[in-house]
């Protein structure tokens, strides 16, 4: 007479999906799966975020300051004659030169910046001179990212400025043109498409 216990259920077979095996108890391989269902997403800080975030924490005002303190802290040696070095130096002292180039540095780290060349001809929209003489650099003005405005991108391929704007205009009232050969663009941290995002972005939000 049949008892009944003798017979073992038969196993059922498991599942593949998309050549992969699936688990409807724990869900892997399936539809609930966030193993299998996630994806990459671009997240970057907004730049009022990033200027929040430096103005109200001391550790990430020293991870943006540090590295450009100590790029501009201990200066250069100069090859060349004693009175030569004095009056260079005395003309970096006259532009603030250090002050200028670490504040641009601080800038790029926190998302693009540049140092504008201001010149004594007064004609910011025309390419910097291959000589200056001693005097002729009216100042060195610091920019943020967002007080730069990029002008038409230059898309020719076998130009060698391809990617790079043909000119820059400064965020304000008066909106000056300004040619690229007088702005020092200090990028941040590599952008993904550089044709769009030509300033890079801060060290904080990569």
């Amino acid at each position: 007479m049949f008892d009944g216990q003798s017979i073992v259920p038969a196993q059922r077979p498991i599942p593949l999906v998309d050549g992969a095996l699936a688990n409807f108890l724990t869900g892997r391989g399936t539809s609930v799966d966030r193993t299998t269902h996630s994806f990459w997403l671009n997240q970057t800080m907004r730049p009022e975020q990033i200027e929040a975030a430096y103005r109200s924490s001391w550790l990430i005002r020293k991870i943006v300051d540090v590295p450009a303190e100590d790029m501009t802290r201990a200066g250069r040696d100069w090859t060349a004659t004693k009175e030569e070095i004095t009056k260079i130096e005395a003309e970096e002292k006259r532009l603030k030169f250090w002050h200028a180039v670490r504040t641009a540095l601080t800038f790029g780290r926190l998302g693009g910046g540049a140092l504008f060349i201001n010149l004594a001809d007064f004609a910011p929209d025309k390419p910097l001179p291959a000589k200056i003489a001693p005097g002729m650099i009216e100042s060195l003005v610091p920019l943020y990212r967002t007080q730069i405005v990029l002008g038409q991108m230059d898309d020719d391929l076998l130009s060698p400025t391809f990617g790079e704007p043909t000119v820059f205009r400064v965020n304000t009232h008066a909106q000056p043109i300004i040619h690229p050969s007088r702005l020092v663009d200090l990028q941040g941290a590599n952008g993904s498409r550089p044709l769009f995002d030509f300033m890079g972005r801060s060290f904080l939000g990569r």
